[in-house]
């Protein structure tokens, strides 16, 4: 559209055609300044008001566009079609919503304009007014019985999107509107994952206070839908814990929040904590009994149409071992988290650890599991007592006590065990250990020794 204001070219407005009076009309509506006063003299053409431009655009398109209150007043009084679309299914009330402009609003709503129309995305004037945060137009189309429950073409209602932008007073007024509505527990848990996974927790707790499932109890005795899942299984819980939102990770909690929900690839909140290193997230899932040796799955589709996965097993351990979260580690292990179980690989978070060169992890482990293996007072297994013949024969030289011995063919058995590619290396361990007994019990310098570990990827 062009934007410079209406000037005469040397023709006089009766002179000009249909076509051209329409121009001057799109042109004048869509200058800088309203000039109402113009407005009134090109619309004294009766199809003026009915043209439309190469996008579908009519004349009330343009001055709503522009905020032009008084264009709208003289458009509307010429006959305008409040409800006519342009090319992308917008009426006028849809581009004044999303503009913020109620006194156009109000106009538009007094001359019929439809308050469910949906535009190209499906979306209605209230969906817009919510996703921008315009309280009073979201009120003013309320009060005309709007449809609450209507979803655009990513199936999302009203309520949905004011909660995920955080709209806490326009979420408060739909919930007040929303009372009658069949769905509405299923409604009100649809926003509050939403809210819930995008932080903002002024709306959850809104939200809980109109949440009520009498299956569901917290401590205060008062009803809490917390734990409905969306399309991916994630309830609002999973998602605070994956977006490390505490806060409202602990009023889900208080409310009742099951902790050891899975989402659809058997990942619980304590997962997603211990995979992205929220240390205190995973304090406070651990401190509502999380099941700390829970193992969940990580999915790979095959079949883009079928829920196929590849189970991988993974604990919360096994997440912190593999991505190098050192903290998340010494916690877990402080919480009891068990560093034997295998994935579906066969693999141990301290194996997982010595893939990636994370030596302080392995540390922490292998002096874990050397302490464990010490305090239960384990038998070795052949090959252990393999390592225990060698030492015996590599350093008869030495004196030591039994239990010196015993203590260094356990701990060389723990690597000999989730290590057999090391297996051939026993001896020239023994040998390095001769005279460095004391440097045996830090791992670190053992990785370090090229003599020892050779360079390998599993």
């Amino acid at each position: 559209m062009m934007t410079s204001l209406f000037k005469p070219r040397g023709k006089r407005y009766k002179d000009m055609n249909r076509a051209e009076l329409a121009q001057e009309l799109f042109q004048c509506l869509d200058a800088d300044e309203e000039n109402v006063e113009l407005v009134k003299l090109l619309l004294l053409d009766e199809d003026a008001v009915h043209s439309y431009d190469e996008n579908g655009n009519r004349p009330l398109h343009c001055a709503t566009s522009r905020g032009y209150l008084n264009s709208v007043n003289e458009l509307l009084s010429a006959g305008a079609r409040v409800n006519m679309k342009n090319k992308r299914n917008e009426a006028a009330l849809h581009i004044a919503a999303e503009k913020g402009y109620i006194d156009i609003v109000n106009i538009l709503l007094l001359s019929k304009a439809s308050v469910d129309i949906k535009n190209e995305n499906r979306e209605t004037p209230l969906h817009l007014a919510c996703l921008k945060g315009y309280l009073e137009v979201a009120e003013a189309l309320l009060g005309k019985n709007v449809s609450v429950e209507a979803e655009n073409n990513k199936g999302k209602n009203a309520l949905d999107l004011a909660s995920s932008r955080g709209f806490l007073e326009i979420a408060t007024k739909l919930l007040e509107f929303s009372t009658a509505i069949k769905k509405l527990d299923e409604l009100k848990a649809k926003a509050l994952y939403l809210a819930s996974k995008e932080g903002h927790l002024k709306v959850v707790i809104e939200l809980l206070k109109h949440c009520a499932n009498p299956n569901i109890k917290n401590q205060e005795n008062t009803g809490a839908d917390v734990d409905l899942a969306d399309n991916d299984e994630c309830t609002a819980l999973c998602w605070a814990a994956h977006n490390d939102h505490c806060g409202i990770a602990y009023t889900l909690l208080s409310r009742g929040a099951s902790v050891n929900k899975p989402d659809m690839e058997g990942q619980q909140p304590l997962h997603w904590a211990a995979r992205f290193k929220y240390i205190d997230m995973l304090k406070l899932l651990l401190d509502y009994e999380a099941k700390v040796n829970a193992q969940c799955r990580v999915s790979l589709k095959i079949d883009h149409n079928q829920a196929n996965f590849h189970q991988k097993g993974y604990t919360a351990l096994h997440w912190a071992s593999d991505r190098g979260h050192f903290q998340i580690v010494r916690e877990l292990l402080a919480r009891g988290a068990d560093d034997n179980i295998r994935d579906k690989y066969g693999e141990t978070p301290l194996k997982l650890a010595s893939n990636n060169g994370n030596l302080d992890i392995f540390e922490l482990l292998f002096n874990a599991k050397a302490e464990a293996n010490l305090a239960k007072k384990v038998e070795a297994p052949m090959s252990v007592q393999q390592a225990i013949e060698s030492i015996r024969s590599e350093m008869t030289d030495i004196e030591k006590s039994c239990l010196e011995y015993i203590s260094i063919a356990i701990s060389i058995g723990i690597l000999v065990i989730y290590f057999p590619i090391l297996r051939q290396n026993v001896l020239k361990l023994v040998l390095w250990l001769h005279g460095l007994f004391p440097a045996f019990y830090n791992p670190r310098q053992m990785l370090a020794c090229k003599h020892f570990i050779p360079r390998w990827k599993p």
